[in-house]
């Protein structure tokens, strides 16, 4: 049982090599290595978040698109876009910068309106601590739309076929190939920096 375990571990492993001008002991080559695999997960965190992206938030602007709702007028409820039970994109919706500066509420009032309203509540705290601060707060009542300036660039962002699970496991496998091939070229590579060395 230990040997594949110790085959596997091999392929992570740094070659031992000495050099005449530079020290490259077994702590430097273990940072290193560490170094080489971190920055390896952090990529495949990256295309992992990126898939995220696609089918969580990316849900509610394909569902608006597909829909047309690029006007106040024909902006869509969560339920009428088919995400009421979708509670990570509404999740989303709610935090996620990206959404929001492409994402609309058609019941949002303008700048001018929210300047006026504030100073309203100010002045009056009962009906400030009536109202809600965001009309996203209840789903039924949000209508949600993307305007046509920005549909373009909607789709993409959130285009599903633009990245899916076969992408993200093809691109795993390449990001863990390229950081098996530098750890076993690195004494390689480092020994001609060496030669170099005068």
């Amino acid at each position: 049982m230990r040997q594949p375990l110790l085959s596997l571990a091999s392929f992570f492993s740094i070659e031992a090599r000495d050099y005449i001008n530079f020290t490259f002991d077994d702590a430097t080559r273990e940072m290193t290595r560490n170094v080489i695999l971190g920055v390896c997960i952090v990529m495949i965190l990256v295309s992992l978040y990126a898939l995220y992206q696609k089918h969580v938030p990316g849900a509610i602007v394909r569902a608006i698109l597909k829909a047309e709702a690029h006007t106040k007028e024909t902006a869509k409820t969560a339920e009428e876009l088919g995400l009421q039970k979708n509670v990570l994109a509404l999740f989303e919706l709610k935090t996620n910068l990206s959404l929001k500066k492409l994402i609309r509420l058609a019941n949002q009032e303008s700048d001018t309106d929210i300047e006026n309203d504030t100073d309203q509540k100010t002045a009056d705290p009962v009906s400030a601590a009536s109202e809600p601060d965001h009309p996203n707060e209840g789903e039924e009542l949000a209508r949600f739309y993307i305007p046509e300036e920005l549909k373009y660039r909607a789709d993409n962002l959130f285009n599903k076929k633009a990245n899916n699970l076969v992408g993200l496991l093809i691109s795993t496998a390449l990001i863990l190939l390229f950081g098996i091939a530098l750890i076993k070229l690195l004494p390689w590579i480092l020994s001609l920096v060496d030669k170099m060395i005068k």
